[in-house]
């Protein structure tokens, strides 16, 4: 945090909080000391730009069917300029496989990554990472036969749902 004078003497003065962090959050005042004091509050909000891709944090899609992630950055007040898919380290590359597609809308802060025909190669952990916000992962298996789809169960695979006991939030679907 650093407070100046302006450079040519005035009566003007200027807070600057460098890389501001969320605990930067909250009231601050200016004081004037004349007679009679004068003091102007203000309120700062200090948010962190996350992006989130919709669905669960794992993902399970049958061979040949296609792998659709929708990427939305949060909390950001101008579009990114870019958002890049990465699977586990290395940028997602378009021509290596083909049957890979990128969608990106600036306005709508969304991304939408979609590979064709899936295969069990293509399983991993898929992340959109923005230029101005946090970065959000999937782990997307691909699997020979079926999977459990929105509640309706393959004949194929018992499905098994099990609640960490670390976070209420987080659940592990189990394939049997």
């Amino acid at each position: 945090m650093h407070v100046r004078n302006a450079p040519d003497g005035s009566d003007e003065w200027t807070l600057k909080i460098s890389s501001p962090q969320v605990r930067d959050s909250g009231i601050y005042e200016c004081q004037v000391s004349t007679e009679p004091k004068i003091s102007q509050a203000f309120n700062l909000s200090v948010v962190v730009s996350k992006a989130k891709i919709n669905g669960n944090s794992e993902l399970y899609i049958k061979s040949g069917s296609d792998i659709n992630l929708t990427c939305i950055v949060l909390q950001t007040p101008e579009p990114p300029s870019f958002i890049y898919w990465y699977k586990g380290d290395n940028v997602i590359n378009y021509s290596q496989r083909g049957g890979i597609s990128v969608v990106t809308e600036k306005q709508t802060r969304t991304s939408r990554l979609l590979i064709s025909k899936a295969l069990p190669a293509d399983s991993g952990n898929y992340t959109c990472a923005p230029s101005t916000a946090e970065s959000a992962s999937v782990l997307v298996h691909v699997l020979n036969g079926g999977v459990q789809r929105n509640g309706a169960k393959d004949e194929n695979y018992r499905v098994v749902k099990a609640r960490s006991s670390n976070s209420a939030d987080s659940s592990t679907i189990a394939l049997v």
